[in-house]
């Protein structure tokens, strides 16, 4: 059946709506993917949301869009096992991660004796230079 015609010309927007079928796969759908799924718009994808929607701009449209997400329980689904979520051109899916323990490390020869200097040599060993200066100091 061709969809009605309105008196300007335009079609109905009962052509464009969507069944509840295929609401119900297209909510699916979006619920079985992972967060790292989840889309990225072009700067013309988010200018034709700003002008469809009256948004503001880049921010306002993933708010909204982030909402509705977490509303209807989109993009929650946790990665199968050995699965990182889709592959990209780049190589990675997203930014790298921190390995555990990273950070300054402590130096801990200052106080410490040379580990090839014996019981009876300690007053022979060479002083750190931070001792050498004290050293020198007092003297």
């Amino acid at each position: 059946m061709p969809a009605k015609k309105t008196t300007n010309g335009a079609a109905s927007v009962e052509e464009n709506s969507i069944s509840s079928s295929e609401m119900e796969y297209v909510t699916t759908f979006l619920k079985c993917m992972t967060p790292a799924q989840k889309p990225q718009l072009s700067a013309a994808g988010v200018q034709a949301l700003c002008d469809q929607f009256d948004l503001k701009d880049k921010k306002t449209v993933m708010q909204r869009f982030n909402r509705i997400c977490d509303k209807y329980g989109w993009f929650k689904a946790e990665p199968a096992a050995g699965e990182e979520g889709p592959s990209t051109p780049g190589g990675g899916g997203g930014a790298p991660k921190k390995k555990a323990g990273g950070g300054r490390k402590r130096k801990t020869g200052a106080t410490s004796m040379p580990a090839n200097v014996e019981d009876g040599d300690d007053a022979e060993a060479e002083p750190s230079p931070a001792r050498k200066r004290k050293i020198q100091e007092e003297v």
